[in-house]
């Protein structure tokens, strides 16, 4: 059996969101951003903070580095049924030493009233990124594929096959797998590992609270199948299945199997089934979640 290869578990992203009760206190959190960009120089003397205004939001994009992604937002919004919000959203895997202990001390500065401790405890985490880095699995040797999933695809890029993408952006549940290494290459970063592909899970209305998590958060990674590419095209020599499987590979496999009829749809699945990928462990990757978690613990 070949040799697999797995980076722990990691928190790419997430979104802790709370009510804002009062017009005084919404008002006055947005006047503090302002107030936050005014001290830019002091909070951040390396980087910039950056102030988005929108027709229901005002959010600050915080760089601790210019020369870097952004590693926290900070936004107060409105929907349209009047209901207020406070949200902080954190990039945790670009954080370098000493940078969110410095945006915690900023919220507890500037924004006391969501000071992070309080958030940690309190908020409803939104939305959140979980990503499986394998280093042994070229995203392009594998089809990922779900039951009850009727939307995919994959993102073209100059002749290069770029993400796949398994599922509605707006739903609940969605899945992103994509080629890390030419990621980093491409934003002209250090790429230690000739294959580097990532699978990303992403959640949305947890329900939880950062504290939660842990405890409560569900291992939604096993509703991610894939199959093994080259078994698959040795499964049936049969036209149709072949061109199935080069369907999955423009379109996506929910494109490719929506677009079957249902028995033959019923059949594909199983024949997909059948050629599982024996690497693809998502119990064992969920294994990590408590360390993925703690870099966000206060």
């Amino acid at each position: 059996m070949a040799l697999t290869i797995w980076n722990p578990l990691l928190l790419d992203r997430i979104h802790m969101t709370v009510g804002v009760s009062g017009k005084t206190l919404y008002g006055a959190s947005v006047s503090r951003l302002y107030s936050i960009k005014a001290k830019q120089a002091i909070l951040v003397p390396n980087g910039k903070i950056v102030v988005v205004q929108g027709n229901y939001i005002t959010r600050i994009d915080y760089y601790p580095d210019k020369n870097r992604d952004k590693v926290a937002e900070i936004e107060l919004g409105s929907t349209k049924s009047k209901y207020k919000y406070f949200k902080l959203s954190l990039y945790s895997s670009k954080f370098k030493a000493g940078e969110f202990e410095s945006l915690k001390k900023m919220l507890a500065q500037m924004l006391p009233e969501f000071n992070y401790q309080k958030l940690y405890y309190t908020a409803k985490v939104s939305y959140i990124e979980l990503a499986a880095d394998t280093r042994s699995h070229d995203k392009h040797g594998f089809i990922p594929f779900r039951s009850r999933c009727n939307k995919s695809h994959i993102d073209p890029h100059n002749g290069y096959k770029g993400a796949t993408y398994l599922g509605s952006e707006d739903s609940s549940l969605f899945f992103s797998i994509y080629d890390k290494h030419k990621q980093l290459v491409d934003k002209k970063q250090v790429t230690p590992h000739a294959v580097h592909t990532r699978i990303e899970l992403r959640q949305r209305y947890t329900g939880l609270s950062p504290c939660e998590l842990l405890a409560g958060l569900k291992n939604q990674f096993v509703k991610l199948e894939v199959a093994d590419l080259h078994g698959a095209r040795q499964a049936s020599k049969e036209k149709a299945w072949q061109i199935f499987i080069d369907r999955c590979l423009v379109v996506g496999s929910a494109d490719a199997l929506a677009a079957l009829p249902k028995k033959q749809r019923t059949a594909y699945m199983k024949l997909l089934r059948a050629n599982a990928a024996w690497w693809w462990k998502p119990q064992h990757v969920w294994k990590n979640l408590p360390h993925a978690l703690s870099v966000i613990v206060p």
